[in-house]
């Protein structure tokens, strides 16, 4: 019966034809016979039962019915064996298809395995090359940074450049010089004119009390570039820590580029120290290939040694069969002696009544053919059992020689077994010390990567910092981005200026006198404090005082005017008198057409203004679209974050899938560690019947002794043998057996019965053998059987669990550092968002304020449009000449009206004012 190795074909189509192939058709049919034959045993039973019966009571067949009783005895004890060894057979059969199966399933999750672990490889580089692809985006977005950062220090270097403020504060300077020049001037001329009036000396006081307003205008002013060079001086200390906190963050950055190259080195010997763990894992595997070689070269020697042992079993039962047998042939030669003799004095007594059967001669010629032809029978009866004899001598010494041989072997085979394990205990050696390298190695490389994982953890840290440094940088460039806005704001007071600059030089052409000199000073002033209420509203309890005042001197101004209007008569009478000073009119003349050309020279440095504040208006534009483009840069990086947290999620979903594919294959691998569990039990199994096997071998001698004397036994049986069908080959007188039939019939009877059932014996013996030699026939191909389940994978099933194993820590060492990345992804994304909701809620803020810019600004220019219109003056004579409250008319809101009525006593002359007014004309002319 030949078996056949599942895992030789090494694949899942081949299973059929490994199962097809296990037993030939031969083989089968035997088998079947087999079975048959068992099945056929209960008719033998039935048989051997009838004829016990018919021998029991019978003193004279009490010995060959005993011989038939411990034949039928070894028939069932044969029977017995037969059927145990048939059911071993089943069972092994049954066990042999189920290890076929088992090692097709094997092969089959193999290649399943194998297909999995292409597929983890596939996935593996697919992760690597996004996290590359994720690490390239990550140095772009580090660049767009960069450059993002160099921007805002070029919009802050900007920033502190001077927007040419000295060149319009030397205007208002020069403007103010003019203006106290033309106040002297005014004052010379109404000191000529009116040297003797009381009026020009209260329009002295007025303009005392103007100075002195001036004077705390100026002061305030001061105040108010302290504080902007405080805020200059403040812009610079943020400046110098940013560029401090930039080399810092450079510093960091110079630090992170050493730390990744070391990093790169110290991945190189890894790398390197990779390899050499491959190779030793290489190195290894050889090693348990040749350990599962030596195994089975290892286990080849033990069948053989049980084969021997077999034999040398077999051989001994065949000893012991042949002993029995030359037993049973002595009991039988001592009952054929008996049996002569008793013959032989039934022949004295035949021939003392051979005159008495002389009667019965036809009888007994009838009877002596008979007995002839018996006695035919009889002696082919002894040639067989003398060519049985002679095949038993020959299947001895056949024996013997077998188990000289078989000692050689055996003798043979333990010094190829002591040589093997000798190779052995080397080769375990040898691994022992590979595995210390082994050992070594693996500790190198945990402390290697532990190691790594510090590198990361710090340079998790420094990105981080990192982090904080460019929210800090983000800081600063929201407040240059304030400092921007600032610088816009003094853009507009700038523009109002020039505004304000152009209604003084239209006012100077215009009027040139004193009066429009002094609106344009106040409108001036007042101009100046809305610029300041802007960045001021602290002051601005003050300035609603100061517009007031403000008020107050224009209520007063315009009746002033009245009185002027009033004294023109006076003039006229005092036309004398300025024929007198027409030369110092001449004189006033030439100075005003100086004054002419400074203030032609000041419009032209106020249109040099305008060009540098339209270049200011193009740099805003421009800082603008820049501001633009940042911002939809930005869109795009969030674009990008989302993307990214996307493959994330994708790649924590196939980390998912990969730990359940694992979590299987453990459970497969549980599953192989059952079986192999089971296998070696067996093995501890078939080792105990090995050393059984052994002990037998030690008995060979003595049963060797007790088969030389039985060898000898067996000549000295065939000797008396060969005597006797000698004698009976050549007989004297007439043979025994026709005096028996003669003179016994009863008894020659029992004798052909003795002979035909010894037919029988020789033919029960003769099947006997047979089915001795099909249990042989049955033993080996259970032998085999038993070469073929120890053929069962073994350490390469541990191997693929390993590398298995080995897998799995890698792909929980993956999916940790993809946890981290995502975290610290998720972590950016959420830093970002916030950083979006604060810009978004600033833009919102800027808008509110740009919106309510907007409207002040409406608004103001609708009270300037009101305040443009000509007041009605009512004459001063006229009995509705009443003071009326107070109208607002300036460049700024009107005050309020709870300031406006606290006010317009004030404003009342005849209950009096804090300024000194100018009476009627009858109260002038009174003092004069």
């Amino acid at each position: 019966m030949s078996f056949s190795s599942p895992l030789d074909g090494g694949g899942a189509g081949s299973a059929a034809e490994q199962r097809a192939s296990l037993f030939t058709a031969a083989e089968n049919t035997e088998f079947q016979a087999i079975l048959a034959e068992c099945s056929t045993f209960p008719s033998y039973e039935r048989q051997y039962q009838e004829v016990l019966m018919t021998l029991e009571g019978d003193d004279v067949l009490d010995k060959f019915r005993a011989e038939y009783e411990g034949l039928h005895r070894s028939l069932l004890r044969s029977h017995e064996s037969e059927g145990r060894l048939l059911r071993k057979c089943t069972d092994l059969q049954s066990d042999i298809e189920a290890c076929a199966e088992r090692a097709v399933t094997a092969a089959e999750l193999t290649l399943g395995d194998r297909d999995t672990i292409a597929h983890l490889k596939s996935e593996t580089e697919r992760t690597s090359h996004r996290l590359v692809q994720v690490k390239e985006k990550e140095a772009q977005l580090k660049e767009a940074i960069d450059t993002l950062k160099r921007d805002i220090a070029e919009q802050q270097a900007k920033a502190q450049d001077p927007i040419d403020i000295p060149e319009q504060e030397a205007a208002l300077r020069s403007l103010r010089g003019l203006h106290e020049a033309l106040q002297r001037e005014e004052e010379q001329l109404v000191q000529q004119f009116r040297s003797a009036s009381l009026d020009v000396a209260a329009t002295q006081r007025r303009i005392a009390a103007l100075l002195s307003n001036n004077s705390t205008n100026a002061a305030e002013l001061s105040l108010v570039r302290e504080m902007i060079s405080k805020t200059e001086e403040e812009v610079q200390t943020v400046l110098a820590s940013r560029a401090v906190k930039e080399q810092e963050l450079k510093a960091v950055r110079d630090t992170i580029a050493r730390r990744i190259a070391s990093h790169t080195s110290q991945q190189h010997t890894l790398d390197a120290l990779g390899e050499d763990h491959e190779r030793n894992g290489q190195e290894l595997r050889n090693i348990r290939h040749e350990e599962a070689r030596l195994t089975e070269e290892y286990q080849g020697v033990c069948r053989q040694l049980q084969h021997v042992n077999t034999a040398l079993q077999e051989c001994s039962e065949e000893n012991d069969l042949w002993q029995r047998r030359a037993h049973e042939k002595a009991a039988e030669l001592q009952a054929y002696q008996a049996a002569v003799v008793s013959m032989h004095r039934r022949y004295i007594k035949a021939q003392k009544v051979v005159e008495a059967l002389q009667r019965r001669n036809a009888v007994t010629e009838e009877q002596r053919s008979e007995q002839l032809t018996k006695h035919r029978e009889l002696a082919t009866q002894l040639k067989s059992e003398e060519a049985a004899l002679a095949r038993a001598k020959q299947a001895a010494h056949a024996t013997t020689q077998t188990a000289a041989s078989v000692k050689g072997e055996v003798n043979l085979l333990q010094q190829h077994i002591a040589g093997e394990a000798a190779e052995q205990q080397r080769n375990a050696a040898w691994l022992a010390e590979k595995l210390g390298q082994l050992r070594v190695l693996e500790s190198v490389l945990a402390s290697s990567e532990e190691h790594i994982q510090r590198t990361h953890q710090e340079v998790y840290v420094l990105a981080q910092e990192a982090e904080i440094s460019e929210a800090g940088a983000k800081k600063y460039a929201s407040a240059c981005a304030h400092l921007l806005s600032d610088v816009e704001n003094k853009g507009a007071m700038v523009a109002q200026y020039e505004e304000q600059l152009t209604a003084v030089e239209a006012r100077v052409k215009q009027q040139q006198s004193l009066l429009e000199s002094m609106v344009g000073e106040r409108n001036t002033y007042t101009s100046h404090y809305d610029q300041l209420k802007q960045g001021l509203s602290e002051q601005q309890h003050q300035f609603t005082l100061l517009v007031a005042k403000v008020q107050s001197m224009r209520s007063a101004i315009e009746k002033r005017e009245k009185d002027v209007t009033l004294e023109a008569a006076h003039v006229q009478l005092l036309q004398k008198q300025q024929k007198d000073i027409e030369v110092h009119v001449v004189d006033f003349e030439r100075r005003a057409n100086k004054k002419q050309l400074c203030a032609e020279a000041l419009g032209q440095e106020i249109r040099q203004l305008r060009a540098v504040l339209s270049d200011a208006a193009d740099e805003t534009r421009r800082q603008q679209r820049r501001c633009h483009d940042v911002v939809h840069e930005r869109d795009m990086l969030d674009r990008q974050v989302t993307d990214r947290a996307a493959e994330v999620q994708a790649l924590y979903e196939q980390a998912h899938t990969k730990e359940f594919l694992l979590r299987r294959h453990e459970a497969l691998y549980n599953d192989q560690a059952q079986q192999l569990e089971h296998l070696e039990y067996q093995t501890v199994q078939f080792a105990q019947q090995l050393e059984k096997m052994r002990t037998f071998v030690a008995r060979l001698p003595e049963l060797r002794v007790l088969l030389n004397n039985a060898t000898r036994e067996l000549q000295r049986e065939k000797v008396r043998v060969q005597a006797l069908l000698d004698d009976a080959a050549r007989p004297v007188n007439v043979h025994p057996y026709h005096e028996l039939a003669s003179a016994e019939p009863e008894t020659h009877a029992l004798l052909q019965r003795v002979q035909r059932l010894q037919r029988v014996l020789v033919q029960r013996r003769n099947e006997l053998e047979e089915k001795e030699a099909a249990i042989q026939s049955v033993e080996q191909r259970y032998m085999n059987a038993k070469a073929t389940v120890a053929h069962q994978p073994g350490p390469e099933i541990a191997e693929q669990l390993t590398a298995y194993q080995q897998n799995l820590t890698k792909k929980h060492q993956d999916m940790r550092q993809m946890q981290e990345a995502l975290e610290f992804f998720r972590s950016q994304t959420d830093h970002f968002k916030a950083r979006h909701d604060v810009l978004r809620e600033r833009l919102a803020d800027m808008s509110k304020a740009y919106a309510a810019e907007r409207a002040e600004k409406e608004r103001r220019s609708r009270a300037g449009v009101i305040a443009g219109a000509p007041p009605i003056t009512p004459r001063p004579d006229s009995p509705s000449a009443t003071p009326e409250p107070v109208v607002y008319r300036g460049f700024v809101a009107p005050p309020r009206a709870a300031t406006t009525t606290a006010f317009m006593p004030h404003a009342n002359p005849g209950e009096g004012s804090d300024l000194p007014l100018l009476g009627g004309p009858h109260e002038n002319a009174g003092q004069r």
